[in-house]
């Protein structure tokens, strides 16, 4: 290998990086295209995101992104010219995307302005211009009301973050039930003001949970935090980990901490454990086996890219078709696919030896994906 100076492996990094963001330009063209022409259905995902997520292997959000700025590059001449130069890098092309709703003119001050700023200084310009949108928006309480959410990020340290958009006035009634419980607290409690606000809300939720039991208006089984690890490391304080019934790894430590005050249910692989096969006695899907086959699928609908947790459990054959209420007789599928299924002419098929789940299209197009559960196990 030739040894550069320093300088010249300081250009190679800046020439190499605006091939890969011509490339990028490129791709993105491409990417509108296709999601315009809706062949992503083809093999019977039901958005693009999901398509990339499956054969593209992008992170969902990371998907999404992609999608927005190439429709923006689409309708932003001047924007897809700079970027396919090398002229804009990525960074600065995603804080530049954010500003919608501009012309042409303003679109060439932009690129003009991030000539001579950094990505974090034009990532703050976008934000203003956020601010300054939503400011000069008249005041809709009801468009306000359908901006409220509550969302879920993971992080590295098995921590998550959860973060609740509400309407000020309700989250002032929220921090306010929160920090009177905290203010309660004994003198010398441990623990920072933040952290004893999250222990609070902890505490709250579980009240209400409690309470709307007892009138009857939630089962508490939906409240059920499902953790799945080896009975060694449950019981035998051997070394390995546990994940939760959505996939979430946690440590074996606290997935014995969390078995100290819970009921305990029972998922094997092999032997008897819970009744799982009920053959033909009825059509209706037990607790037990619901359980064991969201398991087995990753607590996700079984198509490849599909990230959607509340599933219902498919037949394979259908039940009026003297099919099975048997554990390989059923696969977890989102409402889409279940539509997909049973209008859309699609079958589905599960192999227990091999662990495989088998969807085929009408025209004999198959795809085909191995359990999570099998991954895990293997590695």
């Amino acid at each position: 290998m030739h040894l550069m100076t320093v300088s010249e492996l300081g250009r190679s990094l800046i020439d190499g990086r605006r091939r890969l963001d011509a490339g990028e330009a490129e791709w993105l063209g491409w990417l509108v295209e296709f999601d315009r022409s809706g062949e992503w259905s083809l093999d019977g995902h039901l958005s693009c995101v999901a398509w990339l997520v499956d054969y593209c292997g992008l992170a969902r959000t990371t998907a999404k992104e992609r999608l927005r700025i190439a429709y923006e590059l689409d309708r932003r001449p001047i924007i897809a010219s700079s970027f396919a130069s090398g002229e804009l890098s990525y960074s600065k092309l995603r804080a530049i995307t954010r500003i919608t709703n501009v012309d042409e003119e303003t679109d060439q001050i932009l690129v003009e302005t991030a000539r001579s700023v950094t990505a974090a200084d034009l990532d703050k310009v976008a934000r203003h211009y956020e601010l300054i949108e939503e400011q000069e928006r008249p005041v809709d309480a009801l468009a306000r009301w359908e901006r409220r959410g509550l969302y879920r990020r993971g992080r590295a340290d098995q921590m998550t973050v959860v973060e609740a958009v509400l309407p000020v006035e309700q989250a002032q009634r929220l921090l306010n039930s929160v920090d009177g419980i905290v203010e309660k607290a004994p003198a010398g409690a441990g623990g920072t003001r933040a952290q004893r606000r999250a222990d609070a809300l902890c505490d709250l939720v579980e009240a209400g949970l409690a309470h709307l039991e007892q009138g009857g208006v939630v089962d508490p089984e939906v409240a059920t935090v499902g953790v799945i690890c080896d009975y060694d490391v449950l019981c035998e304080k051997a070394a390995g980990t546990a994940t939760t019934d959505d996939g979430v790894p946690l440590s074996g430590e606290a997935a014995r901490r969390l078995a100290c005050d819970a009921g305990i249910y029972r998922i094997i692989t092999r032997g008897r454990s819970e009744v799982l096969d009920v053959g033909r006695h009825t059509r209706q899907w037990n607790r037990a086996q619901r359980r064991a086959i969201r398991f087995r699928h990753g607590g996700r609908c079984a198509f490849p890219g599909c990230d959607r947790t509340i599933t219902q459990i498919h037949h394979c054959t259908p039940w009026a078709d003297n099919g099975r209420t048997d554990l390989a007789a059923g696969v977890p599928v989102c409402w889409g696919h279940h539509v997909l299924v049973h209008e859309g002419g699609w079958t589905v098929a599960y192999d227990g030896p091999t662990a495989t789940t088998t969807f085929t299209a009408p025209d004999g197009h198959r795809v085909v994906v191995r359990d999570p559960s099998r991954h895990k196990h293997a590695a």
